[in-house]
């Protein structure tokens, strides 16, 4: 910032106070002419640094996330408190089993439309279905 202001100063000064163009005219006006383009061209200067941003808005996003990392991993601030799966509106949605591997990670949702999917063919074919007899919902075997 300080060199531009200082490169503006110079290069009007050497403009209007060296400049040959101005050879007839005496120096209070090639001195007014100094002051007049020096100050208009710091007001240009002024005028685009405050209407661009000094950092771009990818920049900024970046810049915040690098932030929230850093609240969480460096100054270990706990996480915005959510209500539990149990007390959640929609359970279904948000639930997912944990496995020990990650092979075995399924959702919720897909065991309990494959189950819904066993007894429709169960009923169609004639067979009865384990949930009648009391056996309960029909356990998900994994083929190799």
């Amino acid at each position: 910032d300080t060199m531009g202001t200082a490169a503006i100063i110079s290069n009007s000064a050497l403009v209007c106070l060296t400049g040959e163009f101005m050879d007839g005219y005496d120096w209070m006006t090639r001195l007014l002419s100094f002051l007049a383009m020096e100050h208009g061209l710091m007001m240009m200067k002024v005028a685009i640094s405050v209407g661009s941003p000094d950092m771009p808005e990818e920049v900024e996003m970046q810049l915040g996330r690098q932030e929230f990392i850093v609240s969480k991993l460096i100054d270990d601030r706990e996480d915005d408190q959510d209500p539990p799966l149990e007390e959640a509106e929609d359970p279904i949605h948000a639930a997912i089993e944990v496995f020990q591997t990650d092979e075995d990670a399924v959702l919720k949702l897909e065991v309990e439309e494959q189950v819904r999917a066993d007894l429709k063919r169960r009923a169609k074919a004639g067979a009865p279905d384990d949930e009648s007899a009391g056996g309960g919902p029909a356990e998900e075997t994994k083929d190799d």
